[in-house]
């Protein structure tokens, strides 16, 4: 139900700890997809975390070999780089960690935080709990090192764009918005940002859902219903939490995992999308694409 895109990025002027994405098999990858699947009734627990799989070498969507909670998982062995060494005081490491859902500690606001789990976090203004940004980091990447301590954007513009280059040279083009931006992050600006009429898969069991917009120059479909390749499952967006986007032609072919749901308590938060123009990406996530709602 989570599509997450992970990608090891090119920071300059900062020292590199050695840190990298690793696939299922423990080998260093430059990013990878995973998407963890809903859970499936009257099954054991266990199996709502089960994942689907995808980098630069596996040719499209694969089952991931383990859970996605377990250590041996590409999540798992990439994130537990940050655990094992959370005793170590190192230099050569940064890193800031937040959640929707935060620690009971995490100070209270008047403002909605972001519902967020990607990049320009000052825009996104998420819920921080722990983060360390020091040293070089903190030099070399100021908004970073605001963000780690939730000092959110103070005047306009109120959404941004930015491209990022990960380590093995492959461009992504980030997208994020501010609360005050005050409008659907997908109808009011990406399907614009992209020149693309888009297909987008959000969880609809919220209140005030947006309908599909054909007001605007591009389009922007609701998806209802989800299937991947066999052996991989079919399932209605209901049951899916992700959070994704994908262009309705091949050309230009764009594909964007972020983390806004289209309705209109998520047009009063910040969030954004990580997009990518590749033919391989856009068409394992435009063969999701079973059922949408036209306008």
């Amino acid at each position: 139900m989570l599509p997450l895109f992970l990608l090891a990025v090119a920071l300059p002027h900062v020292a590199g700890g050695g840190i990298s994405c690793y696939d299922d098999a423990g080998q260093p990858v430059d990013w990878f997809l995973a998407y963890k699947l809903p859970w499936p009734r009257r099954s054991p627990p266990a199996e709502g975390m089960r994942y689907m799989y995808q980098d630069a070498r596996s040719g499209g969507w694969v089952p991931g070999h383990t859970l996605m909670n377990s250590t041996q998982s590409a999540v798992g062995r990439t994130l537990l780089q940050l655990y094992q060494g959370a005793n170590r005081r190192t230099e050569d490491t940064a890193y800031v960690l937040y959640n929707d859902q935060p620690p009971k500690n995490v100070p209270s606001s008047t403002s909605p935080r972001g519902h967020t789990k990607g990049t320009q976090l000052r825009f996104d203004d998420p819920a921080v709990f722990d983060a360390r940004v020091q040293g070089a980091f903190a030099q070399a990447l100021p908004d970073l090192h605001l963000a780690s301590k939730m000092q959110h954007v103070r005047e306009p513009p109120w959404n941004r764009s930015a491209a990022l280059t990960s380590l093995g040279g492959r461009r992504f083009l980030s997208l994020a918005k501010f609360r005050l931006f005050q409008d659907d992050l997908y109808s009011g600006w990406v399907a614009q940002a992209l020149s693309s009429d888009l297909y987008v898969q959000f969880w609809p069991n919220s209140r005030g859902v947006l309908p599909s917009n054909c007001s605007g120059p591009y389009r922007v479909y609701n998806i209802e219903e989800l299937g991947f390749p066999a052996p991989g499952p079919d399932f209605p967006a209901t049951v899916d939490h992700s959070k994704w986007c994908v262009s309705t032609e091949s050309t230009p072919g764009w594909a964007c995992v972020g983390d806004m749901n289209r309705n209109l308590e998520e047009e009063q938060r910040g969030g954004g999308t990580l997009c990518q123009q590749d033919p391989a990406i856009w068409k394992s996530y435009y063969a999701l694409v079973q059922k949408y709602s036209k306008c």
